[in-house]
């Protein structure tokens, strides 16, 4: 649960502790297959809402309550407006944000 207002997260976040880690992160686009030239499919909003769903279960069966920034984040992150890895730098700099660390 939060307990205060988190501050939004820019477009491009930086933080001077994840950051060198986060760029060492190997890309997760297309997950461990290797690239091809096929179109991905795009998602129905009501494929996107079941994996929503699922992941707001998995989160609650770990005792923890996804919150609405979270959960728009992989609403995004699905319909491909942004990269697994954009999602995360905005997630950490949002948490760090949160709890008053620059």
């Amino acid at each position: 649960m939060v307990t205060r207002k988190s501050k939004a997260a820019s477009a491009r976040p930086h933080h001077r502790i994840t950051e060198p880690a986060i760029d060492r992160m190997a890309g997760t686009e297309g997950g461990a297959m290797p690239e091809d030239n096929a179109e991905k499919k795009q998602l129905t909003d009501a494929e996107i809402e079941a994996a929503v769903d699922g992941v707001t279960a998995g989160h609650r069966m770990a005792e923890h309550e996804p919150d609405d920034e979270t959960l728009e984040l992989a609403r995004r992150q699905l319909r491909g407006e942004i990269t697994a890895e954009e999602a995360v730098r905005l997630e950490i700099e949002r948490t760090l944000n949160e709890f008053g660390h620059d």
